[in-house]
């Protein structure tokens, strides 16, 4: 057992490497056509140098969540949170799951824009499909933080994924398993998640 979780984290170190090497050449080269250097050089700069502290960070290594990036572009994570409060309805959701998947995991997208850090990322649940916790019928999560009035550049990635799972296990986030595919597949997506963050956030101002 712990010669396989050794393998593991050796594959993930491997492959953190990897990532970190193919995004620095690409920057290098100044690679327009992959979509890295285009766009703000303060964005992408910011956004290499979290995701360097990421894969140094004692969160990361404890494995409270792992990510990748969508097609290798610097401006689109992929983030599977392995950890929440363990007093939390959400971790024993969690542990539930993990008998059906084989993981357990809560899959967040964040996406990045131009003017980051001055502003933040959109932030969704991909999968399972969690309601409370700030999770709106699509999928984003609607925090105050998340907003431009909310945001500060002070916070990093890192901090906002602990505050995010903060958030899911003590505002009664839990996965509604008996969500029928087609309501999942239909509402749980990209374009609805990004309308109904737009519509509360009008709401609430």
């Amino acid at each position: 057992m712990k010669s396989e979780k050794t393998s593991s984290k050796d594959e993930e170190e491997v492959k953190m490497r990897q990532t970190l090497q193919k995004l620095n050449n690409q920057q290098d080269h100044q690679d327009h056509a992959q979509g890295l250097a285009a766009g703000s050089p303060n964005a992408v700069n910011r956004l290499m140098k979290e995701l360097r502290l990421i894969y140094h960070s004692d969160t990361f290594k404890q494995n409270v969540f792992s990510l990748d990036l969508d097609d290798d572009s610097i401006y689109n994570w992929n983030v599977s949170l392995h950890s929440v409060d363990k007093d939390s309805r959400l971790y024993a959701d969690m542990l539930k799951l993990k008998e059906i998947d084989g993981e357990g995991a809560i899959k967040l997208q964040f996406i990045f824009n131009d003017n980051y850090p001055s502003s933040p990322p959109f932030v969704r649940v991909v999968y399972p499909f969690i309601m409370g916790g700030f999770v709106t019928q699509g999928g984003a999560i609607c925090m105050q933080l998340l907003t431009n009035s909310g945001w500060t550049s002070a916070y990093t990635v890192e901090s906002l994924i602990i505050q995010i799972a903060a958030a899911l296990s003590q505002h009664d986030g839990h996965i509604f398993f008996d969500a029928p595919k087609s309501l999942f597949d239909k509402y749980y997506n990209l374009e609805h998640a990004q309308r109904n963050f737009k519509l509360v956030q009008k709401l609430h101002n």
